[in-house]
């Protein structure tokens, strides 16, 4: 009797024993279970209540990133941002504008950041639009950066320019003025031979003018055409005045009289009787040495042969 009495007594202590040991590792499993919910909810749960779009500047480390995230109300935590990028081995994060859905997860936003999807932003400048009207499309675009100066005519590829909000507009009109000089210098590697001009300058004067011819003979009959006409004059006169400037009172445009003065000539003599010319007396005065010269009467000369004996007469 004495011998049961005892057991019964050391299993009532095991039980006293286990019985808070049990509880504690019940609520131990129990947090950590709702640490883990908790975290889950942070990490994949839906955030945005509507899209929103934000532009995470160059420079910014994954904290700053992280911060300004958070500012926008696209994640709950910075920290908890950093710490994913971190976990996933980013130390960097593409800059740029992003837009984020309604619903996006704070890992739905930080895969978004690393695979680079970033909002395709344009700007275009038409053909036929001027050096400083190019400038002003820029200046107006709200989501660019300081100020620019207006480059010389024909410098501007006309195209359509990818870029960033929160860039500086110099840095897109560095793009449109390294365009427009590899397209300039594609085209003139590839020009036919004994074309009437010698240097890339000179083409682009040539280009202008042919422009204008082809506005008056296939345009004349259009609505715009006199806002269209006075556009190209415009340009016309600004290579002119840069051609005028190069000259100054020499006699010729290099020194010595040469075959790029003799292609010269031929293409200001296209102006005709637009009166343009008569505008710079300088070239005027270059056209009219140049049509003296011996040469100048030689070469047009055959020219004519040529078009006399093509025509049959």
């Amino acid at each position: 009797m004495i011998r049961i009495t005892g057991q019964a007594s050391s299993e009532k202590g095991g039980k006293s024993l286990w019985a808070p040991l049990a509880g504690l590792l019940a609520g131990l499993l129990l947090l950590v279970f709702s640490g883990g919910l908790f975290l889950y909810a942070q990490l994949y749960g839906p955030g945005l209540k509507t899209a929103t779009r934000v532009t995470l500047a160059h420079g910014l480390s994954v904290r700053g990133m992280g911060q300004e995230l958070e500012k926008a109300h696209v994640i709950h935590s910075a920290s908890l941002f950093r710490m994913a990028a971190r976990f996933n081995g980013r130390h960097s994060l593409k800059a740029g504008t992003y837009e984020f859905p309604a619903g996006t997860s704070l890992m739905s936003a930080l895969r978004r950041i690393e695979d680079g999807k970033v909002v395709q932003t344009f700007v275009t400048i038409p053909e036929g639009r001027t050096s400083a009207q190019a400038v002003r499309i820029l200046m107006g675009i709200k989501d660019l950066t300081g100020d620019v100066e207006v480059p010389p005519e024909g410098a501007i590829l006309p195209e359509t320019y990818l870029y960033q909000p929160g860039e500086t507009r110099q840095a897109v009109l560095d793009r449109m003025l390294d365009a427009g000089r590899d397209t300039l210098d594609a085209l003139w590697a590839k020009r036919a031979p004994n074309l009437p001009f010698a240097t890339k300058e000179d083409a682009l004067i040539m280009a202008s003018i042919v422009e204008r011819e082809t506005a008056r003979f296939l345009e004349g009959d259009k609505s715009w055409y006199q806002e269209r006409l006075s556009m190209v004059e415009g340009r016309i006169r600004r290579r002119l005045g840069e051609l005028s400037r190069r000259l100054g009172d020499a006699d010729w445009l290099d020194g010595e009289f040469s075959a790029g003065d003799l292609l010269m000539v031929s293409v200001l003599l296209r102006l005709g009787s637009s009166g343009i010319l008569d505008e710079f007396p300088n070239l005027s005065a270059f056209v009219a040495r140049g049509e003296a010269r011996p040469a100048y009467r030689r070469a047009l000369e055959a020219q004519l042969a040529v078009f006399t004996a093509a025509s049959g007469r």
